[in-house]
């Protein structure tokens, strides 16, 4: 919603929200916004205790600043992974001696799991899953979908994709990830062996140890170089060696060469 004029405060039950409307024209408007959200949050100073900082740029830089000359305790949302993210992320934390260790809170972007496909195990796993989930209250960031046809969007609108399985057989759905140039989060047991490798193709974690799996996640969200680039050999090489083409040519490939050796066993007997 577009305003003008001076600041509004709106209430809700025993609550409050104060807005401050543009400042200046054009695009000086978000940056008038510094200035005003400086003087109006020194104003109010006395009413609220903790500040809550949703995003980065333009108002939460002024935000962070007021906090912290106030004394007050405040919160910094991550508003967008592109924006929170990566070496921005870390270097506008660093800015503000944000980083965790010197008493600051511990900042993570706003995660949502996506959970899909249905497995038939001879007891209801979901289940087990959804009260998981329910009891460590995030409901909101944990979706269950069930089997779904259009696999490639759910892929294609994440931002990486967690397999951490403690037995495989081949790893179709590594394969479909990789090919969508998803960063790939998995271990390597059974036949994933021969579809990931290290730090080259994926980040690897080992079975069952959630605290690695944990921060590989966060690097996987991250947007360094290093992860372009590692996203970038991946989807060639599930292009290059698992696409459609590629898996026939093989397999007339072996047909052929059975029938010839089978042939030339024949001749020598």
């Amino acid at each position: 919603m577009r305003m003008t004029g001076p600041p509004c405060r709106e209430e809700f039950g025993p609550e409050w929200l104060h807005r401050l409307p543009p400042s200046g024209s054009g695009q000086l408007k978000k940056w008038g916004l510094v200035a005003t959200a400086m003087l109006g949050l020194f104003g109010i100073r006395k009413s609220y205790d903790v500040m809550l900082v949703c995003g980065y740029r333009i108002l939460g830089k002024p935000a962070i600043v007021v906090s912290r000359i106030l004394g007050k305790p405040f919160v910094l949302k991550a508003d967008s992974l592109g924006e929170m993210s990566g070496a921005f992320f870390d270097a506008g934390l660093a800015r503000f001696r944000l980083l965790p260790g010197n008493g600051s809170p511990r900042v993570t972007p706003t995660l949502t799991c996506f959970l899909s496909g249905r497995v038939d195990l001879g007891y209801d796993f979901q289940a087990e899953l959804r009260d998981f989930v329910r009891e460590h209250d995030v409901d909101d960031s944990v979706t269950f979908t069930g089997s779904v046809e259009n696999v490639h969007e759910y892929l294609r609108a994440s931002d990486c994709f967690v397999f951490p399985t403690e037995r495989e057989a081949f790893g179709i759905s590594i394969i479909e990830a990789m090919a969508c140039g998803l960063m790939v989060i998995t271990t390597v047991v059974g036949g994933l062996a021969d579809i990931v490798h290290a730090e080259e193709t994926a980040i690897v974690v080992p079975a069952r140890d959630s605290a690695a799996l944990e921060a590989a996640i966060e690097r996987a969200l991250g947007d360094s170089s290093e992860l372009h680039t590692m996203k970038s050999r991946s989807r060639n090489q599930a292009v290059e060696n698992f696409s459609e083409k590629m898996v026939v040519a093989k397999y007339i490939e072996l047909l052929k060469n059975l029938v010839e050796n089978h042939s030339e066993a024949q001749t020598l007997r």
